[in-house]
């Protein structure tokens, strides 16, 4: 996805969670399991991103032992008319969460083939690089948590390339977030129904009788 400011220009298709570069706008949610791609280009002459080819899946399962996964993978990257290439970002975020505890876990991601203004780079998780004097690429944000805090619970998430713009680039102003490749997935354990407590009954009881005096 685009951001200017307030303003989003371009879609945020595949993937189980916000903003997958992919060929239609939109979101994948699940349950139920749901699947999308295509190619991607903005604008219409690809002069700011074009994405060869991207394909996203999400799936997920609600219940006492609760799962979730979200994937997305995108081939041929270009920014900026080649400025920054990749060739190709594999992204994986899975969640699980049961009576005995959660996971969380997106560390399967990544990026090849990264090159910014013809230097090759090695796309490690949590890097930061300097692009000129007009912007900063991240790569491979990736994050997961667990916790048990009013139910068991993880959450995971990975964001394979966020570039933000320092000054106007590409007909772009400063301030512009450019994304490539977003998924997250959320597993939450539904708490088991106790039993309604039923009180043991009480043993019959009866009253005493009184005894009738002895005759004289």
């Amino acid at each position: 996805r685009i951001d200017q400011g307030d303003h989003q220009c371009a879609p945020r298709p595949p993937g189980a969670a916000p903003g997958v570069v992919g060929g239609s706008s939109g979101r994948l949610e699940a349950p139920p399991a749901a699947t999308g791609g295509g190619t991607f280009v903005y604008p219409e002459d690809g002069s700011v991103i074009r994405v060869g080819a991207a394909s996203a899946t999400a799936s997920a399962q609600p219940g006492v032992s609760a799962s979730a996964q979200s994937s997305v993978a995108a081939l041929s990257i270009s920014l900026f008319g080649g400025e920054i290439t990749a060739e190709s970002i594999a992204l994986r975020s899975t969640a699980a969460a049961g009576s005995r505890g959660a996971t969380a876990d997106s560390s399967t991601s990544s990026v090849t083939g990264l090159v910014v203004l013809g230097a090759p780079v090695v796309a490690s998780p949590g890097g930061q690089f300097a692009v000129g004097d007009w912007g900063t690429l991240q790569t491979l944000t990736l994050t997961g948590a667990t916790s048990d805090k009013d139910g068991i619970s993880g959450e995971s998430a990975a964001v394979g390339l966020r570039l933000r713009l320092l000054a106007e680039h590409g007909g772009l102003p400063a301030g512009t977030e450019i994304v490539v490749g977003s998924v997250d997935a959320t597993a939450v354990a539904e708490k088991v129904a106790e039993p309604p407590s039923i009180s043991p009954a009480s043993p019959p009881t009866s009253s005493p009788r009184p005894t009738p005096p002895a005759p004289p």
